[in-house]
């Protein structure tokens, strides 16, 4: 939220809001919260509010502020125009509020601060647009002084007071400062019941949010037999609170206690069927978990609630799969991390299986890796216990992890690769291989393991933080395979590992049948210039 807001700020600078004049006869705005609906025209159909102040003093803000590393192009970036137009809407803006009556235009930005450099912001704006060759351009609008810039003469802003600033459509702003300024006598949101109320009811929550349905949108919907059922919503609200947890609770009140009902059946529905889907991801599974949905009587709503380290968890989530298709450039490069690794003189490692150097590195999956090769050596399968455990720098114990070999069997001359990561504080690491008799190995891998060919396989040369591999993976066997799975590892122009992928290529595969994959790697330690793929399932057909 703290990156979002200080965004908010920097589009501010690139479109020259931000270079505002302050006018001497400017009259101070009215500081109540609630104000800010007079600011807005009375066909304003929605309204977002930020209140700054709470957002910064909740407890999971510092949690969430740990995942710059993820976000850290956006981060980077709105921190160095910050810096550049000495702004800093984090400690300077105490709300941010968004109306108007839809997302592409007639809409209005409403930024609500203190001490706000207007001079600095000025210059700044005015030396970025030169550079881009264009120009800010002024105009006087009743008692106030308008901006626009040359390329963007649709978008324009104002200054209200020294820490009221108005970023908006032309129409809009002109309307805004008619409002603020009592010319005329044309009405404000504030004369919107329904807005009024939903401020009255939400605006205590740290983020908050209330649309409205217009009567004559409502009559178009009931007009239209596909949307009939839309047609008796009359408002919709969402507000944030941010304690100990996140709590998010959506409200949508309709005309029709039918209509709230199956809102809420449809959504258990769905709800049902994506749980079912994402099981593996415990990102997900904790957000299933704190999510209820009901109707009360006309009204359906829902409520989300998250502890601290669930709203982290999955907030990581979701950047982590956005950052995937960005190319390196926008992502911190991985930084290596200092990791002496011993082996374990009491229990010397088997001659049959090695594991390759350690590649330890702190990555912008918010991860500190500890990049494995696990190698089998000899002619027969092997079945590797690995543990490795960690130390700090005065050598005490920190943690003790498995490195697992995905295929649980490795086959004569497999290598494979695995990454059980590092503790923070780990400084040493102490590795022991155990690998079960020749006998029980090779009984272990006819039962355990299916293999199948890949074939086709080759690097998908593309410009994304991940590495792709794609192909097609064939069953060879004479019988129906079950998660027909593909492993790969990735190595350098050295052939060392620099990281692996998994995917899952089908569900079922069919005696003869091949299906096509597209695997992804995970961050990794340096370029890579090979790879060895390796197919199988380990659920065996009986």
């Amino acid at each position: 939220m703290r990156r979002a807001v200080i965004l908010a700020a920097a589009v501010l600078a690139c479109v020259a809001p931000g270079a505002c004049r302050r006018t001497n006869n400017a009259r101070p705005a009215d500081r109540d919260p609630a104000a800010v609906l007079r600011l807005f025209p009375q066909e304003t159909l929605f309204v977002v509010t930020a209140d700054i102040g709470r957002i910064r003093a909740a407890p999971i803000t510092a949690k969430l502020g740990a995942l710059k590393v993820v976000y850290a192009s956006v981060a980077s970036g709105i921190d160095a125009l910050a810096a550049v137009i000495g702004l800093d809407p984090w400690t300077q803006f105490d709300s941010v509020t968004i109306g108007g009556m839809s997302l592409q235009g007639g809409t209005a930005i409403v930024f609500r601060g203190r001490a706000i450099d207007e001079a600095r912001v000025t210059a700044n704006a005015r030396a970025r647009l030169a550079n881009d060759g264009d120009e800010l351009i002024s105009r006087r609008y009743g008692k106030r002084t308008v901006w626009t810039t040359r390329k963007r003469p649709e978008t324009a802003a104002v200054f209200l007071d020294g820490g009221t600033l108005v970023l908006g459509s032309n129409a809009w702003v002109k309307r805004i400062v008619d409002l603020a300024d009592g010319a005329g006598a044309e009405p404000s949101a504030a004369s919107n019941p329904s807005l009024v109320a939903a401020w009255g009811e939400l605006s205590a929550s740290a983020l908050w949010g209330a649309g409205v349905l217009p009567r004559e949108a409502r009559d178009y919907l009931e007009g239209d037999f596909r949307l009939r059922s839309l047609g008796t919503m009359r408002r919709v609200t969402v507000a944030v609170d941010l304690t100990d947890a996140l709590d998010a609770k959506l409200a949508i009140d309709f005309g029709d206690v039918a209509q709230a009902e199956d809102l809420a059946e449809d959504l258990a529905t769905l709800l049902a069927r994506e749980r079912r889907a994402k099981r593996d991801a415990p990102a997900y599974q904790a957000l299933f978990k704190g999510l209820t949905e009901y109707a009360d009587g006309p009204t359906f709503r829902a409520e989300l609630r998250l502890s601290k380290d669930a709203a982290v968890q999955f907030a990581e989530a979701m950047a982590v799969g956005s950052n995937v298709a960005k190319p390196p450039s926008e992502l911190p490069a991985p930084s290596a991390r200092a990791l002496t690794l011993k082996r374990d003189w009491l229990a010397p490692p088997p001659t049959d299986v090695t594991l390759s150097d350690v590649r330890s590195y702190d990555a912008w999956d918010r991860r500190t890796h500890a990049l494995f090769e696990v190698v089998n050596r000899s002619d027969k399968p092997v079945v590797p216990e690995i543990v490795i455990r960690y130390r700090d720098g005065d050598d005490k114990k920190l943690d003790e992890r498995h490195c697992r070999v995905p295929t649980i069997v490795l086959l004569a001359h497999e290598r494979i690769g695995c990454d059980p990561g590092v503790p923070p504080a780990a400084a040493t690491a102490i590795y022991t291989i155990r690998t079960a008799p020749a006998e029980r190995a090779a009984a272990f891998a006819a039962k355990s393991r299916v293999t199948l060919k890949v074939a086709g396989a080759r690097l998908e040369r593309t410009s994304g933080a991940v590495l792709w591999l794609e192909g097609q993976v064939k069953n060879t066997t004479a019988a129906i395979v079950r998660d027909a799975r593909v492993h790969a590892t990735f190595y350098d122009g050295e052939q060392k590992i620099v990281g692996y992928g998994d995917i899952i290529a089908a569900a079922n595969l069919a005696p003869g049948a091949s299906a096509t994959f597209r695997l992804q790697s995970g961050p990794l330690f340096a370029p890579a210039k090979s790879f060895t793929a390796i197919g199988f399932s380990l659920i065996v057909p009986r």
